[in-house]
């Protein structure tokens, strides 16, 4: 399910499966624009970026495979941060907690 607004850009329907059923969002235009200025900015990490890439495509209606494809990742890949986007909007795009031991330096510190 395709819609228009804002500045005629499309907004697409995600949905994910779970158990107690389907969720859907949608791409708001505001959302659009931010990840649009994430890649133009330049300051932001390739990890970001590719799940910024990953919205934006699914929200132009391409498949999990033709994603993949275009961006040299997994299908899951695809389907999680598209879960992770319905669940938690743009804080889709964060560096989920790594398991494991804590840093015991900072950047700073290693740095020195």
């Amino acid at each position: 399910m395709s819609n228009s607004a804002g500045r005629g850009w499309p907004l697409q329907t995600w949905w994910t499966g779970n158990r107690r059923g389907f969720h859907t969002k949608r791409l708001s235009a505001d959302e659009r624009a931010t990840l649009e200025h994430m890649l133009r900015s330049g300051k932001t990490g390739t990890r970001k970026l590719t799940r910024a890439r990953i919205l934006l495509k699914a929200a132009d209606g391409l498949s999990d495979d033709a994603m993949a494809a275009a961006l040299d990742v997994g299908t899951a890949t695809v389907f999680r941060i598209r879960q992770r986007f319905v669940e938690a909007s743009l804080g889709a795009l964060d560096e989920l907690p790594r398991p494991g031991a804590q840093r015991k330096l900072t950047g700073k510190q290693e740095a020195h």
